[in-house]
């Protein structure tokens, strides 16, 4: 499923009053997935990125972060985590951008693929009336896993990453020639390298 292509996405943002606390919940629509799995699942944000993630492990190009697999709801498994403003100025929501992915491995020679992913896109005024994270302020998110790809391989583990810079993990929508658009395939490349990390023993 790619929420940003279908336009079914929605975002309810909640914010608790007199505390620096919300929660983003990005809802489960028709032909969202669960998993019983027990596989590695974490957040990847960039160095020098406003946002900051739990229990950060930085890297030379991305950062991992702590998550979990929500599997509470029985037709709609979420990867669950928090995000927390990291600079002394506000950050328009509006750039923040999410993209999830579900980490598939190819069994004839061990290939890993990022491309089933879950496109959730900026949280912005469609869906909430305060679409800034203040100085210090953390957020709760959860966001539905990405729909299965069986014919990639098996599926070893989720990603979600973030953007604070106003930038999307995918082009404009104009066709490269020739091949992809290239942010996607350096996308891909970064959210492999991550993988690879978190699952390496420390």
């Amino acid at each position: 499923m790619r929420l940003g292509d279908c336009g079914l996405m929605g975002l309810l943002l909640v914010a608790v009053p007199s505390v620096s606390f919300a929660q983003v919940v990005v809802p489960c629509v028709r032909g969202d997935v669960t998993t019983t799995a027990n596989v590695p699942v974490a957040v990847v944000t960039r160095p020098n990125d406003a946002i900051a993630v739990a229990d950060a492990r930085p890297y030379d190009t991305f950062i991992l972060g702590t998550a979990t697999l929500d599997k509470r709801d029985t037709a709609c498994t979420k990867v669950a985590f928090t995000m927390r403003n990291a600079t002394d100025q506000p950050i328009p929501l509006t750039n923040v951008d999410l993209h999830g992915v579900r980490v598939n491995r190819r069994q004839t020679d061990g290939h890993l693929s990022t491309a089933c992913s879950i496109g959730v896109g900026p949280i912005d005024r469609r869906f909430t009336r305060d679409t800034t994270l203040q100085p210090g302020a953390t957020v709760t998110v959860e966001v539905p896993i990405a729909r299965e790809c069986p014919l990639l391989g098996d599926t070893v583990g989720f990603l979600v990453s973030i953007r604070s810079d106003g930038t999307t993990w995918v082009g404009d929508g104009r066709p490269v020639w020739p091949g992809p658009d290239p942010r996607t395939v350096q996308e891909n490349a970064l959210l492999q390298a991550a993988f690879g990390a978190l699952i390496t023993p420390k």
